[in-house]
């Protein structure tokens, strides 16, 4: 019962602090003939970790504005730079809503697997979670695109039970 409290209660400590962190939808940067954006890290999961690893830390000028500023001041939830939420260690805890790792087909429809997938049916959420989050899909560990749902949070209100490998 306890565990399943904590399913309940945990969310709601991580997600209430991450409400503000959002990427700044108006900047834009020049990479030679490409005009780049916040969403543009994050908006192909297979290249997520390239594009934010490359992109950042790097300083760059705003095109309208004309303005230089480090691209993970103006794009805090694509670097997972969001402050105090993520008790300094980069994580913002908070689930990816585009990542989508693979579909299949249950009585004659087409279900996309999501975090919320992973978690949507009580019965076999636990089996979901040992069977998906640490596995590699488009690139990434599944509990990388999905901390909260895979529980692996740790945050100053509550730490979060970490699944183990």
């Amino acid at each position: 019962m306890k565990a399943f409290l904590i399913f309940l209660v945990a969310p709601l400590f991580v997600a209430l602090p991450t409400l503000a962190c959002k990427d700044d939808t108006k900047v834009k940067w020049k990479n030679g003939e490409f005009t780049l954006s916040c969403a543009f890290l994050t908006n192909n999961p297979a290249k997520k970790a390239q594009r934010t690893n490359n992109w950042c830390d790097k300083k760059v000028k705003d095109i309208k504005t004309k303005e230089n500023f480090v691209v993970k001041k103006k794009c805090k939830k694509a670097c997972k730079n969001c402050g105090s939420d993520d008790g300094g260690n980069g994580n913002d805890c908070t689930d990816n809503p585009h990542y989508t790792f693979g579909t299949y087909t249950y009585e004659g429809k087409r279900i996309t697997r999501t975090c919320h997938w992973i978690s949507s049916v009580d019965e076999i959420a636990k089996q979901r979670r040992n069977n998906w989050c640490n596995r590699v899909m488009n690139g990434v560990k599944v509990k990388k695109e999905c901390p909260a749902t895979c529980f692996v949070c740790k945050g100053p209100e509550v730490d979060s039970p970490v699944m183990t490998e």
